[in-house]
């Protein structure tokens, strides 16, 4: 397990503000942060090491009712290998191998019942960017389904490049997409389900779909597996194409 370094150390306690006071008289730039959904607490970062100070809460107990009052980070080489190596050792996983925007990470208690996170960085940008891009899809197929075409262009580019996988060809920019689905939907009616997602070598999404297309009686006409393959920009669909699995 090489390549490992102490990257976060999170306090927590009861007295927040005389902690505040006595880690910043050390010299501690601790700011206000807040994740989420998550509880206010506050940061200082310096030679590669985190440390965060947070309120106790009736959630720092674990079942025999010991506090956690101290939750350890680590930064790895490789989650799988350290995750093996700690397993073999009888080690509890609180949460399981997740990616996030920090990277690989996994949450496991050390027999004292404290919290250990372990981090494996992301060796590439498309880890993390594969993540956003699959919340954005996500939606904009839930918004596609539901027939909502302002919520679907609201995650486009103004000059999108769009493929007319029904009559052919492509359309371009909002009003082209618009007055496409518009026909489309009028005399098909297409539902589209994603059941993969991936990223192709330059780092285009590539969502693998399960496409039903009924007609206006309800009858299916075609139904298989396609791929949807996505050039995002900024947060917004630039171009897409339609690819065979």
């Amino acid at each position: 397990m090489s390549e490992t370094s102490l990257s976060l150390l999170v306090l927590r306690t009861a007295r927040i503000g005389t902690c505040l006071e006595f880690y910043r008289g050390i010299g501690l730039t601790l700011v206000e942060e807040k994740h989420g959904n998550g509880p206010v607490h506050y940061s200082s970062s310096f030679n590669g090491i985190t440390i965060e100070i947070y309120p106790e809460t009736q959630k720092n107990f674990t079942e025999n009712r010991e506090e956690r009052t101290i939750r350890l980070g680590f930064t790895v080489e490789s989650l799988t290998a350290t995750l093996k190596s700690l397993e073999t050792l009888g080690a509890s996983v609180l949460k399981p191998p997740s990616i996030t925007q920090w990277g690989h990470r996994a949450v496991l208690l050390d027999p004292d019942g404290r919290e250990v996170e372990i981090n494996e960085p992301p060796k590439i940008k498309s880890e993390v960017t594969m993540l956003t891009n699959r919340d954005l899809l996500t939606k904009v197929y839930k918004a596609f389904n539901a027939r909502d075409i302002d919520a679907v262009l609201a995650f486009m580019c103004p000059d999108v490049d769009w493929p007319n996988g029904w009559e052919g060809g492509r359309v371009y920019g909002h009003e082209g997409v618009r007055d496409y689905w518009s026909r489309q939907w009028a005399a098909i009616d297409p539902y589209v389900e994603p059941v993969g997602f991936d990223a192709d070598e330059t780092g285009r999404a590539v969502v693998k779909v399960h496409q039903v297309v009924r007609n206006m009686e309800g009858n299916v006409i075609s139904e298989g597996i396609v791929d949807h393959i996505y050039l995002i920009e900024g947060g917004l669909i630039k171009s897409m194409e339609i690819g065979k699995p």
